[in-house]
């Protein structure tokens, strides 16, 4: 990912006033929908991080799909938003970077709305426990996906990882906690062969028999087997 320079902390909306065109990210602490509101204003920006600000809703995410240069975009913990937040965002031509771990009511939809946005490179979805196949083989179409952190503990199976197996374009790649994961969805992703990070810890029916068999086709890829 590209750096922006060092963020102005938003705590307030007379933060604001600092955040001028030369200013091109931002990162807001513990707001809510007036500062968002109004950061959704400076459409010059390319990095917003909101990350950990639990009363930010809907009504002021949405706006943030007017921020025309935005390339990254942190929603981590951000619990209040829902899918109507990921379908305003996915007109963003820009958009490189997303983090919405813990965004708890996030569903398939919100994450088959977001997939339009095919400049995607990075996708986080930590603690989605409601995503399922039908999410991540949508999320599997994207172009120039690099990065993915799967939903640990959701309804995902080797249908995802199948789908998963044809993203030439992906390098790092964490399923962790993901039960109902077999050895055949794993082994069946040797097929991406830029891969060189890949996290399985935690998926039970995943065997050490398998990650061999991984490791053997993909020789340069750092892989994390914790059963």
């Amino acid at each position: 990912m590209r750096t922006f320079g060092d963020p102005i902390t938003v705590a307030n909306v007379s933060d604001l006033m600092f955040v001028s065109r030369d200013v091109l990210s931002v990162k807001g602490r513990d707001i809510g929908d007036e500062e968002v509101a109004q950061i959704a204003l400076c459409h010059w920006l390319r990095k917003i991080n909101l990350a950990g600000c639990e009363k930010v809703t809907d009504y002021s995410v949405s706006r943030l799909g007017e921020v025309s240069d935005l390339e990254e975009l942190d929603l981590s913990f951000c619990n209040q938003i829902t899918d109507r937040s990921l379908h305003a965002l996915s007109g963003l031509d820009k958009l490189e970077a997303l983090d919405v771990s813990a965004c708890y009511s996030v569903t398939d939809q919100g994450i088959i709305a977001i997939a339009k946005c095919l400049t995607l490179k990075r996708l986080i979805l930590e603690s989605l426990d409601h995503i399922t196949d039908e999410g991540i083989i949508e999320i599997s179409k994207l172009p120039r996906l690099e990065w993915l952190k799967m939903p640990g503990f959701a309804e995902i199976t080797d249908k995802s990882l199948q789908a998963l197996s044809l993203k030439q374009s992906l390098q790092n790649l964490s399923l962790t906690n993901l039960s109902e994961v077999t050895n055949v969805g794993i082994v069946g992703l040797g097929a991406i062969r830029r891969l060189c990070w890949l996290d399985i810890s935690y998926c039970s029916k995943v065997t050490a028999e398998a990650i061999a068999k991984l490791k053997e086709l993909l020789p340069h890829c750092e892989i994390r087997f914790r059963a």
